[in-house]
């Protein structure tokens, strides 16, 4: 009997501190809503709350600036250099651009599916806007050549590296791709115009031509932005 109440004595007290431990362990752990999970526990994104994870709410700000300015210089490498017959060089800059862009990718295969496939869809819209006299690329004006293949392919292929982050916003938002699309891409290629890599017509026809070309715009933009979001979304791995 002494043996069993001094074993009980040595034991029960230090049972008792440890289950106090657990306690305040567990309180330290915050509830409700707002509670963290583990560090070591993966993170999923429900799909109807993108900002829980980071995959469509939280905003990297170097990413997205890094983004937007290597998309932006291979744009007017591209379209000056074309304009002064260093097409190659424009192609070169953008083809840069993209991978760099690869390089840092958490998922190559599916970005790389992602760009080329809706840089194939682009440049095969805009090879029919100038078979059709939308517009016409002006250092080759007598019809499709490999240079302006070659060209706009790099284009599309730089406008598709801003699908994952700087279009982010755009994920849950078909109608901010529709718009940018129905009115950047007439102000680009007006701009483009301007600056002689295209042709357009004149007078009417040249606001004939910026419709049609918003259009192709208006609509492709908001679906390649779908397609990134279905791609990304849920991964945790937006940026």
């Amino acid at each position: 009997m002494g043996l069993l109440l001094r074993l009980l004595r040595g034991r029960v007290p230090g049972a008792a501190r440890g289950r106090r431990a657990d306690a305040v362990d567990e309180a330290a752990v915050p509830r409700g809503p707002g509670r963290r999970p583990p560090r070591n526990r993966p993170r999923k994104c429900p799909r109807n709350s993108p900002r829980r994870c980071g995959c469509g709410g939280r905003v990297r700000w170097r990413p997205l600036i890094l983004n937007i300015f290597g998309y932006d210089v291979a744009w007017f490498g591209c379209v000056v250099g074309a304009a002064f017959g260093y097409a190659w060089a424009g192609i070169a800059l953008a083809a840069a651009n993209v991978a760099l862009h690869m390089r840092w990718s958490p998922v190559v295969r599916r970005e790389a599916a992602l760009v080329f496939g809706g840089a194939l869809v682009g440049v095969s819209a805009d090879a029919l806007m100038v078979v059709t006299g939308v517009y016409e690329y002006r250092p080759r004006p007598d019809g499709l050549s490999l240079e302006f293949l070659a060209l706009f392919f790099a284009m599309w292929a730089s406008f598709g590296t801003t699908m994952r982050i700087a279009m982010r916003f755009a994920w849950r938002r078909p109608w901010a791709g529709a718009l940018l699309g129905l009115l950047g891409g007439p102000l680009a290629y007006l701009a483009a115009a301007k600056i002689g890599t295209i042709t357009l017509p004149e007078g009417a026809a040249m606001w004939r031509s910026l419709a049609v070309i918003g259009v192709v715009y208006g609509v492709l933009t908001p679906v390649w932005v779908e397609w990134a979001r279905r791609m990304f979304s849920g991964t945790g791995r937006a940026a």
